[in-house]
């Protein structure tokens, strides 16, 4: 079986990195916002046109399965029903795989290999980057630049890792296009296409591994500061009673036991917080332990699994500060009797 894989799709491909490089190119985070969406939309399809071409597999081995007999089988027959059946994607597994973009992830990384992990676990850090600025209106200005680089560096990568079928020219199409790559003979093989069309996509951004992890680290340990900055200022405002504990805890136990009612003094000493007072001194050493690792994939996926660890704490100390802040106007509003 041979899934055919019409040039005219690579175009459209191409055409949307083409633009994707276009905005990163502008700088600003307008620009780079709209060039993550372009790149997210550009893996899904890839990843898209690879699926669909493997489960064809599965339908075919399906089908044979229809034809092939399930009793008095010797062991060589079962052996080769056990085979048939391994290839076999249930109904209900293919519908997820279509629909949801972490599971496409995961059929072509740890189903199939076709993915190398450490990608796969930015992708889905990067997704959820792509999801926060496309429907939340949220951006993470400090990383933005260096996400939608890495994202750029996975799309070309995926453009020659993910390649579904055999490769189909028209020979009425007009492939003109791919002079400016250095491809001026028609019917090239993909082998020397794709690599190509990358290098020159790639060509005149700062992929290297050393700018994206200085932006990386800098944006992690900046936030982290901002964090110890903010709990100073909660230190000061806490009533003497909880002044014996670090206001690190004091955020984390308000967080679970809004007030009112006043918890006790006992409540608040039992309390043992989720993230106790070596949190970041911890989260700056494994920032520092970037600088260790040569794989930009797995530099990211350390960096986004640092900043999933301390984003719903950072929330909590914002948040706090923000009611501090609400009270402290209040109170200055009724001494001005307002």
């Amino acid at each position: 079986m041979c899934t055919i894989y019409f040039v005219e799709r690579l175009y459209r491909t191409v055409v949307q990195l083409e633009e994707a490089k276009r905005q990163i190119e502008q700088g600003d985070v307008a620009h780079l916002r709209l060039g993550m969406i372009l790149l997210d939309n550009a893996v899904e399809v890839m990843m898209h046109r690879v699926i669909e071409h493997e489960l064809e597999y599965s339908k075919m081995y399906a089908r044979m399965l229809d034809n092939f007999p399930t009793d008095n089988l010797d062991a060589k027959g079962q052996k080769l029903r056990q085979e048939m059946e391994s290839h076999v994607i249930p109904p209900k597994r293919q519908k997820e795989i279509r629909r949801v973009f972490g599971e496409k992830i995961k059929f072509l990384s740890e189903d199939h290999d076709k993915i190398p992990l450490p990608a796969a676990r930015a992708l889905k850090h990067l997704h959820d980057y792509r999801n926060e600025t496309q429907h939340n209106d949220e951006v993470r200005e400090e990383s933005i630049m260096a996400a939608t680089l890495l994202y750029f560096d996975i799309a070309a990568d995926f453009l020659v890792r993910l390649t579904p079928g055999s490769t189909s020219w028209s020979s009425a199409g007009n492939y003109d296009w791919l002079k400016k790559y250095g491809i001026e003979r028609k019917y090239a093989p993909p082998d020397e296409t794709r690599p190509r069309i990358a290098d020159v996509l790639r060509a005149g951004l700062p992929l290297d591994i050393d700018g994206i992890r200085t932006a990386l680290a800098t944006h992690l340990k900046d936030r982290i500061e901002v964090m110890e900055n903010q709990l100073v200022f909660v230190e000061e405002c806490l009533p003497a009673p909880l002044q014996a504990e670090t206001p690190l805890k004091v955020v984390q136990f308000w967080h679970q036991n809004p007030m009112p009612p006043n918890a006790s003094m006992e409540q608040v000493h039992a309390f043992v917080p989720t993230h106790g007072a070596d949190a970041f001194a911890n989260w700056r050493t494994a920032t520092d332990s970037m600088n260790q690792l040569a794989d930009k994939l797995e530099m990211f996926d350390r960096f986004a699994t640092i900043e999933d660890e301390f984003e719903s704490l950072e929330k909590m100390i914002d948040d706090t500060v923000s009611d501090i802040d609400r009270q402290i106007q209040h109170e200055i509003d009724v001494a001005r009797g307002k």
